[in-house]
């Protein structure tokens, strides 16, 4: 059974390019474009993954993250983060955040394919 990853970015180009790539690696993607949708999304859909940029209409990525991970259905689903600030005090908190790993903007797109292979591989890679 096909993995599934919930893309979640408001930047139509962004989330084009890392669903086409993510499909061509043989995963069943489903795209979010806001915090609102993408809660959304995860309850009904039920990802094995999530990638989730902080800056979204309505609410923002930690909000959605701190929603997800308080819930039982979704709290152990991995999170990646994307973020298009540097600011050491921003870092450090999305360390702190339940997200199991975040990129900064512009990322490597190939760093993020090999991250979500970890992420998924339960042990079996």
């Amino acid at each position: 059974m096909k993995k599934k990853i919930l893309i979640v970015d408001d930047e139509p180009d962004i989330l084009r390019t890392i669903a086409i790539m993510f499909e061509d690696e043989g995963y069943d993607v489903i795209t979010a474009k806001s915090g609102e949708e993408a809660i959304e999304m995860a309850y009904s859909d039920k990802p094995d993954l999530i990638i989730l940029d902080m800056v979204l209409p309505g609410k923002n990525g930690k909000e959605v993250l701190a929603e997800l991970k308080n819930d039982t259905s979704c709290a152990k689903v991995p999170v990646i983060l994307i973020t298009a600030q540097t600011q050491k005090s921003y870092v450090a908190s999305l360390r702190d955040s339940g997200a199991d790993f975040y990129m900064a903007k512009p990322f490597d797109i190939y760093e993020l394919r090999d991250k979500v292979k970890e992420l998924l591989s339960d042990g079996k890679e």
